[in-house]
């Protein structure tokens, strides 16, 4: 599902928030979201998931329009097309069990107790959990569990769009390499359209398409991942760290004149750096 933003205004009192965003974001893309603190990120994509209103200006994700009339009934019909996974997991979940958690949505929009039942499931593989999750405490699980069940909850329902907001908070590095596999399976086996809202540089670096860098409620830059990771002098100046392996492309070219080439895999510079011994 194709998202178009159009002249997106946001202000709490007198503090704009948003500034007239405009923009378009392709079907089927890994998206990431960048920029400090403060700059909007979060707020843009809270309006695209009904969780607030803008002041100005409007969203079109396939046939649904919202703006600032978004009605109740069509704020359902948002839920079920664009899932929004929240930063903190323990923020949304709430159930005893994963299954009751997970078949939470499912019960909202009325799904049929045998539909139910293997959407649950399917969900659960999906993040690369087994059926023995169905009956354990959310609360009692990993960092990276909790992470994993919150995702399932909002993939049961297939949305067309899914947003991630600030997903690896909290993991280590072997969460985090799961995480990559699930997103990318996402999107390669079932076309979803994902957007990740996150200060992780290196972990959107990694997924990504595409980029947007907001600052101080506008669009400072957006691009395939190469064009805005290369533009280091407007990243700094917005408080964003450059990739660690774009660094070290540029030592080796400063330093030894070896071009190594844009990469975005650590292992793939490796077999680069071989190759030019």
């Amino acid at each position: 599902m194709e998202i178009k933003i159009s002249n997106i205004t946001y202000t709490i009192s007198d503090n704009k928030i948003l500034d007239n965003i405009n923009t378009t974001i392709k079907e089927g893309t890994i998206n990431g979201v960048i920029g400090p603190t403060g700059s909007g990120k979060t707020s843009l994509f809270q309006i695209l998931n009904g969780m607030i209103k803008p002041n100005e200006g409007f969203m079109n994700a396939g046939d649904l329009l919202i703006d600032d009339d978004l009605s109740e009934s069509d704020i359902d019909k948002v839920h079920f097309n664009i899932g929004y996974v929240y930063q903190y997991p323990e923020e949304q979940l709430f159930c005893k069990t994963v299954e009751k958690e997970i078949s939470y949505g499912l019960d909202f929009f009325n799904y049929k107790k045998e539909n139910k039942d293997k959407r649950i499931k399917d969900a659960l593989k999906m993040v690369g959990l087994g059926e023995s999750y169905l009956k354990k405490d959310p609360f009692k699980l990993s960092s990276g569990e909790m992470c994993s069940v919150a995702l399932a909850s909002v993939l049961a329902i297939n949305p067309e769009i899914i947003i991630l907001d600030e997903p690896t908070i909290g993991l280590d590095v072997k969460s985090k390499k799961n995480l990559v596999k699930i997103i990318r399976t996402i999107k390669r086996r079932y076309k979803k359209t994902i957007i990740i809202i996150s200060q992780d540089i290196e972990f959107i670096h990694q997924i990504c398409d595409y980029v947007y860098l907001i600052n101080k409620g506008k669009i400072i830059i957006e691009g395939d991942k190469y064009t805005v990771f290369k533009e280091q002098k407007l990243l700094k100046e917005n408080g964003i760290l450059v990739p660690k392996i774009i660094e070290f492309e540029n030592f080796v070219l400063n330093n030894k004149n070896i071009k190594l080439g844009y990469r975005d895999d650590v292992n793939d510079l490796i077999k680069d750096i071989l190759r030019n011994k």
